[in-house]
C-alpha cells in the first residue's frame, strides 16, 4: 500500500495503523491512518498531507484519542485528534528551537513522552521529556544534555531506565534513570567497539534483561546485559553479511527477534536463549523495497518502506498466529473477559493499569538440578508463598525471600514454587530458568 515517499514509523492501535511520512506531495510529512481489519485488504482512510508542521515526520505514539508525531526538520511535536479516524486534525503544536532537534523516536510512560533529537550540537538537548497530561497543551519538563548520547535516536523504557542507542560519530547505548521524568540522570553508556567496525544502531528491542541492538554497517545484532544498568555488557551477538545486509529495525515478539534490513529483506532471529541469537528464516522482498521500521500486531507484521524515489509505503506480512481448533491467539481485543474457572499463561500477561498478586499465587515446578532467577524492574517485589518437595536453593537463600538478579540453586529435586507478585505501573518481573548458572532462558515475563 502506497502512503507517500519515503515511510517514516508505524504505531498500531486496535484496529488502525497510524503511518508517518517523510515527505508528502510537496516535499512536507505526511500523516496518514489505514484500517486494518482485514490486514490482507488494509485500506487508506484518512490523510493530512501538505502541511508543514509535519514536515519530515518521524516518530508517532497514540494514546487515547490523540497521535503524538515528531517533526524531524520543524523541530516540533505534533498533536492530531484522531477520535474520528477518517478526519483526523492537528490540534496543538509543541515548538522548540532548544530542546526538540531534529526529534526522531519517542516512548512513553505515563504521562510523559521522552523524545530522542538526533543532533549533535554541543549543549542542545539529546533528551527531551515532555507532559501530555493535556494533550492540548504539551509542555518540555525535563532534558538532558551529554556528550555521551549525541546523535540519539532509539529509545527503549524498562521500569525506572530508559534505554537510548544513539548514532553519532561513536554508536554508543546508554541506561539513563527517569524514576524523575522532569530530572532524567544518566547512569552508564556502553559501546566504543561494535562488531565490523560498525557504527551506526539503528533499532532497539528490549525484554527482560536484555536488549538487542540493530547495528547497521555492521550487518549484525548485539545482544547486551542490562541486568545491572550501571554496568552493562554484550554476551552474544548474531553477524551475517548474508541475512543481515545493513540492518534497519529490530522488534521482539516472545521468543521471535524480527529484523528488518536495508537490503530489502525480513529476517526472524530465535532468541529463547538470549545471548545466542539463531537464524529462523528470511524473506526478500523485491529490489525496489527498503524496509525498515516494522510493528508486530498479533500474527501480522507492518513494515515501513523508505524506499525512494518510489512511492514507499507499507507492506502488509502474514507470520502466523491462530491455532485450531483450540482457539490460540496471537492478541485479544475484548472490553471484558469472564472465565469460569482458571486463566493459565505460557509466557506473557501485560496489564494496563498495574498488577498486584500479593494475596494470590502463580505456582511453577523447577526441574531438579536447574537454577531459577528473577529479575525486577521499577518498584516490583515477589517473594515465595510456599516451597514444596525441593529444600535448597542454593547457599545463602532461605524461602520467602528472593534477591533480584541473583541466580538460585541447583533444586535438589523437582521442587514446587508457589509465587506471590506486585507488580505496579511501570514495573516488570522476568523469570529465567534452566541448568545454566546463571540461568539464560526466559521462561516468563510481566511488565506494566
Amino acid at each position: 500500500m502506497s502512503t507517500y515517499d519515503r515511510t517514516g514509523n508505524l504505531y498500531v492501535q486496535g484496529r488502525y495503523l497510524y503511518v508517518t511520512s517523510d515527505s508528502g506531495p510537496n516535499n512536507d510529512g505526511a500523516f496518514s491512518i489505514i484500517d486494518i481489519s482485514s490486514p490482507v485488504s488494509p485500506v487508506l482512510i484518512s490523510q493530512i498531507n501538505s502541511d508543514v508542521r509535519l514536515k519530515f515526520a518521524e516518530g508517532v505514539i497514540v494514546v487515547g484519542n490523540y497521535a503524538f508525531v515528531a517533526g524531524y526538520n520543524a523541530t516540533s511535536l505534533v498533536v492530531i485528534d484522531v477520535s474520528d479516524p477518517y478526519a483526523p486534525s492537528i490540534v496543538a503544536v509543541l515548538t522548540d528551537a532548544n530542546n526538540l532537534i531534529l526529534p526522531v523516536e519517542m516512548a512513553i510512560s505515563g504521562q510523559y513522552l521522552f523524545i530522542a533529537c538526533s543532533h549533535t550540537i554541543s549543549g542542545k538537548s539529546n533528551l527531551t521529556v515532555v507532559s501530555i497530561a493535556n494533550p492540548l497543551a504539551p509542555v518540555v519538563v525535563g532534558t538532558l544534555v551529554n556528550s555521551g548520547i549525541a546523535g540519539a535516536v532509539w529509545p527503549e523504557i524498562q521500569g525506572k531506565y530508559l534505554f537510548l542507542a544513539a548514532r553519532g560519530s561513536v554508536a554508543t547505548f546508554s541506561a539513563i534513570d527517569i524514576s524523575n521524568p522532569t530530572a532524567p540522570t544518566l547512569v552508564s553508556t556502553f559501546g566504543t567497539t561494535w562488531p565490523g567496525g560498525g557504527n551506526s544502531i539503528t533499532g532497539v528491542a528490549v525484554r527482560g534483561k536484555y536488549a538487542y541492538l540493530g547495528v547497521g554497517n555492521a550487518n549484525a545484532v548485539v545482544v547486551v546485559d542490562i541486568s545491572n544498568p550501571a554496568s552493562m555488557t554484550s554476551p552474544g551477538n548474531y553477524t551475517s553479511a548474508t541475512y543481515l545486509p545493513d540492518v534497519s529495525n529490530v522488534h521482539i515478539a516472545g521468543t521471535l527477534l524480527y529484523v528488518t534490513t536495508y537490503g530489502n529483506s525480513l529476517v526472524v532471529l530465535d532468541v529463547t536463549v538470549p545471548t545466542t541469537p539463531t537464524f529462523v528464516s528470511a524473506m526478500t522482498f523485491v529490489a525496489t523495497v527498503q524496509t525498515d521500521h516494522l510493528e508486530i500486531d498479533g500474527n501480522y507484521a507492518y513494515i515501513a518502506d523508505t524506499s525512494y524515489p518510489n512511492l514507499g509505503g507499507v507492506i502488509a506480512l502474514e507470520i502466523g498466529g491462530a491455532v485450531q481448533p483450540t482457539a490460540s491467539f496471537g492478541k485479544l481485543y475484548a472490553d471484558e473477559i469472564h472465565v469460569g474457572k482458571d486463566v493459565r499463561v505460557a509466557r506473557n500477561l501485560l496489564v494496563g493499569g498495574g498488577f498486584s498478586a500479593n494475596t494470590q499465587q502463580l505456582c511453577c515446578i523447577v526441574p531438579a538440578g536447574s537454577y531459577f532467577e528473577f529479575v525486577a524492574t521499577g518498584a516490583a517485589t515477589f517473594r515465595i508463598g510456599w516451597q514444596w518437595y525441593g529444600t535448597s536453593f542454593g547457599t545463602g537463600a532461605t524461602v520467602g525471600t528472593l534477591v533480584s538478579g541473583t541466580a538460585y540453586g541447583p533444586t535438589a529435586t523437582n521442587t514446587f514454587l508457589a509465587l506471590c507478585f506486585n507488580v505496579p505501573l511501570g514495573s516488570s518481573i522476568t523469570f529465567y530458568m534452566d541448568t545454566s548458572n546463571p540461568p539464560t532462558t526466559e521462561v516468563g515475563f510481566i511488565s506494566f
